[in-house]
């Protein structure tokens, strides 16, 4: 039923309508085409299908990009063909920020890489690089970023291992021993699953006793590789991190 107060609106309102009705009719609808086969393939990689009785049913996954069995060359020569220079480009950066995504969840001292690749997609929005710069350069930041994915393998750590030598390295003292940083590191890992249980991270006893974790695996650094200071600091680096990486597990 009209509220009274609406029916001297109501004619006004329906000529309105019409109105719209056929200005939207007159228009031809955009060619989007190419937008969505670029959508598509973008899906193609965090999208699974699985078949479900008659139909079939799209699972989302967002997994993080491996790097590691990343094809630069395959995936270039595919995405240079398709549209427009700067679809190109903008297809190359958005694989480039999800990769990234997984680097820096891995591991928090990859932080250089992320702010070269934030330049460089300041400088292209800027409009300092052209697509065909901005793509090139897009290249090189995967390939920069596919060596450093691969570290851990290459020096036999596990990418926790890595992690925990590079936050505590980071405040350590520039001629601290690497390989006496690296134990610290693998005996600090293969200890954390005693404390890390079930939802450590929402009890503060539980978070207490990482943290008591944390403060008895750096004790074997020497005070003349890692400062009173920079225990502390070490301290709390690895213990934000290790907070950080299950809210994102």
């Amino acid at each position: 039923m009209l509220d009274e107060a609406a029916r001297p609106y109501a004619l006004r309102h329906g000529f309105l309508m019409n109105v719209a009705g056929f200005i939207r009719a007159s228009i031809d609808p955009p060619d989007v085409a190419d937008l969505v086969d670029e959508a598509r393939a973008m899906l193609a990689s965090s999208v699974a299908v699985s078949r479900v009785a008659e139909g079939w049913t799209p699972t989302y996954r967002h997994a993080p990009l491996d790097l590691r069995r990343l094809d630069i060359d395959g995936l270039t020569q595919a995405l240079t063909p398709r549209g427009t220079p700067n679809a190109s480009a903008l297809s190359l950066q958005a694989v480039v920020r999800r990769a990234m995504d997984g680097l820096l969840r891995a591991n928090p001292t990859r932080d250089e890489l992320q702010l070269r690749f934030e330049a460089l997609v300041a400088r292209y929005n800027a409009g300092l690089d052209n697509a065909e710069a901005h793509f090139a350069a897009m290249v090189e930041q995967l390939r920069a970023m596919k060596t450093e994915s691969t570290r851990a393998e290459r020096e036999g750590l596990t990418e926790q291992e890595l992690a925990l030598r590079d936050v505590i390295g980071r405040e350590a003292a520039a001629d601290a021993p690497k390989a006496l940083l690296t134990e610290v590191a693998k005996a600090l890992a293969a200890s954390l699953p005693e404390v890390m249980v079930l939802d450590w991270k929402l009890h503060q006893v539980a978070r207490n006793r990482v943290k008591a974790r944390v403060k008895r695996a750096l004790y074997d650094v020497p005070v003349e590789a890692l400062s009173d200071e920079a225990f502390a600091r070490a301290v709390a680096a690895v213990e934000q991190w290790l907070l950080k990486a299950a809210a994102t597990a």
